[in-house]
């Protein structure tokens, strides 16, 4: 066997030893010795095999690996090897002949196991024989097996076959065929000469294999060609249909476009009439809106009685409300059109919470709520951010709060999560002690439209997307929103947001500065509130103040006199007004009047309560300081400082609380443009600006807006969009085309409020879109961005030492509502008065103009001039000629000039009535005293020279000015053309008033 045969994992190795063959199953080694017949298996004699039906079962592997043909044919082959001994034991002791000897060995080893033997034929002419064996151990195991796991009886079958081929000298075979199913099992053997070699044998049965398997092989191709047959006709039918059925799908298809494009159509028209619809209703509102929200703003910044304050704070949280109601159903609409946009600017934190308990206090002192905020004092104060939509998220959540509660307390806290690499996330939390909220209701919350009870909308009120609207403003914040709460308990909206830090000094260098004189200062902080306690505590004791608590007043005086007598008395008591037992006034009286204390401290009150007499009777008991909650720190600490230098910076103005202007000190008397057709928003918009520090120039419409720019330089334009002559738009493009004026800052000042609008103005070429009605805190954040900072000596009128102009009593006049008329002016008196000046001067000869319309058949002109009069008499309280006009008005369109008679009368008698009003007003007014010193000539044409300069600029500054210069220049004789050019700058008439400044300034060098 010199050539290495090789049957799967199963190896016929060569052998240097004669008498021994190698073998090899899955790199296991066989042995067989040819000398004595033994197969050793893993190390272990063959025979052993046969003993032990668990060694049985280690054979399976090698049988299912070389095929059971090889495998019996291997263990018969090495059985009948070595059998010699076996065939001349049974001779020679068992019997004389080999017929019985046999027997008699049959019966001696059926002990062992391997049966009764038989030998029905046994012939030595021809060397055949028959022998059956009952009982065989070797066949009764395999009994219960599956016949696809019977082996047969290979060992008994060599052992046969080697002791027949020795009896009949010659080599035998034994073909065996086992009966399993009988009740004793047996093998039937049939012996016969052979001339078989187990190297024959092995090629034979590995031939049979190989033909097998190229039959099975041949099957599987005979399937496959088959199949790729069957495969072939199936694509030639489908071959024959396919282009019917692609010319089918693609009409489908087409169809199916064609449908969704009009779906597609139909719903972006839906979409568009709904988008047109809310951004005419928010003109609509917010113009009206713009007036009451400004001239209210302005109201609040003159002396006024605590019932008209009361009266103006009502109607400017109405309008807030209103307004809110309205950028709920706008943000939303933005929300589902994907368009809404976070800004980042910077801001301070402080001021967005001051913001939200502006919006919040009036509703939570209604309800007598105490209302809670408190900043924890790692919080940063300067960040970058949208402020806007993170108060409108707070106020959101503390007007739910509010709404909800109805005794206890409302807290707003602010923490830090965590902050690294110039950012921080915050941690918001709005806590109330109200109705609280069910698992169920929870789960309701943050859907658009949905109360968290049925009843809620109904009970409470509400357009249910609140909550909506804060989930999407903070995940677009980088945030989260939850809520913990329980029935009957209250509730805990949580919030974070992710927000840059600014570089800005958290307080001003100068603020430090003054702290640090005031480090180890002995602070008393009197409060029931045990949140709002802690947070003044936090606050002081971050800046190295020596800071005490009390809970209430009796213990604050006690701790007071007890310091006293220590000598370690306290310098500064900071104190709750609404406490129990004692309040903050009656314990600040107290401490004033106190005979034993040797050292009186400065008392600071801190109260969320803005009433009135709260402020009057803290002054009344001599209150040191007096601050609104939520309390900043910088706030508190310029209010601390203030007390202690003798002034009064930051505590909030007993008059109410005004419009914050310093910050703008880096831009003040900066030159703006402010065009604008509206002569109420016109108004307002000058007023904040002026109080602002600002230089201002006014355009009606579009037209002068370019033609000033184009004449005159300015730091900032404030562009309306809707407006006669040249829109906004078109202005803004037009100014665009001058390469001189890209970089001029073009800023939208409209009502128009609507997804898309902010799109409209930047693609027009101006830089931001501001929103009516006018925020001042949002309008000086736009100049701030937008102005470049500079020295241009400018200052705010809240800056000025001049003493306050002596107030004119307006007395009643007829047909005139003179409190709806300053109302609409803010309650500034002059402006007021110079409104009835100019309406008594351009319509004086309105009734002789409307005739002469009437006889010519000018239905356009005669229209403009009623739209006029309505228009301006709303303005000044004229309602009685407001209402004539508007019915004459619509007659007009309505008829033409063919209008009802009896309008045309009402309409003219209210004007009659007004004009001879305000005309006996005027009259009446106190003329300017002569001054006893007037101006030198040289001086005085300075003086000119200057009032040239700003009307040539176009500002109003021009007529405050004059104001100042009007008594000199009567003095010199200038007094009739004076008044002209006064009414000219009334008018905004500029060339006009130049053009008399020249007559006046010949009149004035000639008489001096």
């Amino acid at each position: 066997m010199a050539k290495e045969e090789q049957q799967s994992n199963f190896v016929i190795r060569p052998s240097q030893y004669d008498n021994r063959i190698d073998l090899e199953l899955n790199k296991t080694p066989i042995v067989w010795d040819l000398k004595n017949g033994n197969l050793s298996f893993f190390g272990m004699d063959s025979a052993l095999f046969w003993t032990d039906p668990s060694l049985v079962r280690m054979l399976s592997p090698l049988a299912k690996e070389i095929g059971p043909d090889l495998f019996r044919l291997l263990i018969a082959y090495s059985s009948s090897l070595g059998t010699g001994e076996d065939y001349h034991a049974m001779i020679s002791t068992l019997g004389n002949t080999f017929e019985t000897g046999f027997l008699a060995w049959g019966q001696a080893v059926s002990t062992a196991g391997w049966g009764i033997f038989e030998m029905p034929e046994f012939n030595n002419e021809d060397k055949k024989a028959t022998v059956i064996v009952h009982n065989s151990w070797e066949i009764s195991m395999q009994r219960n097996l599956p016949a696809e796991e019977r082996w047969g009886c290979p060992f008994l079958q060599g052992k046969i076959i080697g002791i027949f081929s020795h009896a009949f000298n010659t080599r035998c075979w034994a073909d065996v065929i086992c009966y399993y199913d009988q009740d004793k099992p047996y093998a039937e053997l049939k012996i016969s000469p052979s001339k078989k070699t187990i190297e024959d044998e092995i090629k034979k049965i590995r031939y049979l294999q190989m033909a097998k398997k190229e039959q099975a092989l041949a099957k599987k191709i005979e399937d496959k060609t088959a199949e790729l047959r069957q495969a072939q006709k199936q694509i030639e039918e489908y071959s024959k249909t396919l282009e019917q059925k692609v010319a089918q799908r693609t009409s489908e298809l087409l169809n199916t476009n064609e449908a969704l494009k009009s779906a597609k159509e139909e719903a972006e028209q839906a979409t568009h009439a709904k988008s047109e619809f809310l951004a005419n209703m928010s003109h609509e509102i917010r113009t009206p809106m713009n007036a009451i929200t400004g001239m209210t703003q302005l109201a609040l910044n003159t002396d006024l009685n605590p019932v008209q304050r009361n009266y103006l704070n009502k109607i400017l949280a109405s309008t807030q409300n209103l307004l809110r109601i309205i950028n709920d159903i706008l943000d939303y609409s933005k929300i589902e059109a994907g368009k809404l946009e976070i800004e980042n600017i910077d801001f301070r934190l402080d001021n967005v919470l001051d913001g939200v308990a502006n919006l919040v206090m009036q509703a939570a002192e209604e309800k007598a709520l105490e209302v809670v905020f408190s900043t924890a004092p790692d919080v940063p104060q300067n960040l970058i951010g949208d402020p806007l939509r993170l108060g409108q998220v707070i106020t959101n959540l503390t007007n739910n709060a509010v709404k909800f509660t109805d005794q206890g307390e409302i807290a707003i806290l602010v923490a830090v999560d965590r902050q690294v690499d110039g950012r921080a996330e915050l941690h918001f939390t709005v806590r109330d002690t109200g109705i609280g909220m069910t698992r169920d209701e929870i789960g309701l919350l943050f859907q658009a439209f949905t109360q968290a009870d049925g009843s809620i909308s109904r009970k409470y009120g509400g357009t249910g997307l609140g909550l909506t609207i804060c989930k999407r403003i903070v995940e677009m914040m980088g945030g989260n929103i939850w809520v913990e709460s329980e029935k009957g308990k209250g509730s805990a909206f949580h919030f974070t947001i992710c927000c840059e830090l600014s570089k800005k000094n958290t307080l001003s260098s100068s603020t430090l500065k003054l702290l640090k004189t005031l480090h180890g200062m002995r602070v008393l902080v009197v409060d029931d509130n045990p949140t709002a306690r802690q947070f003044l505590f936090c606050v002081l004791d971050s800046s190295s103040f020596n800071v005490e608590t009390a809970s209430g007043g009796k213990e604050a005086l006690k701790k007071i006199i007890a310091s006293s007598e220590e000598k370690r008395p306290y310098d500064l008591v900071i104190i709750d007004w609404n406490m129990p037992g004692l309040d903050g006034i009656e314990t600040t009286k107290l401490i004033k009047a106190h005979r034993d204390l040797r050292h009186i401290p400065f008392v600071l009150m801190v109260t969320a309560y803005r009433r009135e007499d709260v402020s009057r009777a803290a002054d009344d008991v001599g209150m040191d300081g007096f601050l609104i909650k939520p309390v900043s720190q910088s706030q508190l600490f310029d209010t601390i400082i203030g007390i202690f230098n003798d002034s009064a910076t930051g505590a909030i103005s007993k008059k109410g609380r005004r419009i914050e202007t310093s910050r703008l000190a880096p831009i003040r008397g900066a030159r703006i443009l402010l065009v604008e057709d509206n002569a109420i928003n016109r108004e307002v918009a000058v007023e904040l600006l002026k109080q602002a520090g600002m230089n201002v120039t006014v355009a009606d419409n579009g037209e002068q807006g370019v033609n000033a720019v184009k004449s005159q330089t300015f730091d900032l334009v404030l562009m309306d969009i809707q407006m006669p002559v040249v829109d906004g738009i078109t202005a803004t493009r037009m100014i665009r085309e001058d390469e001189r004026f890209k970089d001029l800052p073009i800023l939208a000042m409209t009502a128009h409020a609507m997804a898309g609008d902010r799109e409209k103005s930047i693609e027009a070429g101006m830089n931001d879109h501001l929103t009516k009605p006018i925020q001042p805190e949002k309008l000086f954040a736009a100049l701030l961005r937008w102005i470049k900072p500079g020295d241009r000596g400018g200052r705010s009128l809240t800056d000025t030492d001049a003493p306050a102009e002596a107030l004119i009593q307006i007395p009643a006049i007829p047909g005139v509502d003179v409190n709806q008329g300053l109302y609409h002016v803010g309650g500034n008196t002059r402006v007021y008065i110079k409104l009835l000046k100019s309406f008594h001067s351009n319509y004086k000869e309105a009734l002789p103009q409307i005739k002469t319309c009437l006889e010519n058949g000018k239905t356009e002109e005669l229209t403009r001039i009623a739209h006029s009069i309505k228009g301006v008499s709303g303005n000044i309280g004229a309602l009685d000629l407001f209402k004539a006009t508007k019915k004459f008005e619509m007659d007009l369109r309505k008829n033409g000039i063919s209008i009802s008679s009896n309008l045309f009368s009402e309409f003219g008698r209210a004007l009659a009535v007004v004009l001879k009003a305000i005309e006996s007003f005027i009259k009446d007014l106190p003329q300017p005293e002569a001054i006893r010193n007037s101006m030198d000539r040289e001086k005085l044409m300075e003086s000119l020279t200057k009032l040239s300069a700003l009307i040539q600029e176009g500002t109003f500054e021009a007529e405050d000015y004059l104001d100042d210069i009007n008594d000199s220049l009567i003095q010199a004789g200038g007094g009739v053309t004076v008044s002209k050019i006064r009414t000219h700058l009334e008018n905004f008439e500029f060339d006009k008033a130049l053009s008399t400044l020249k007559k006046l300034t010949g009149i004035v060098s000639g008489n001096l």
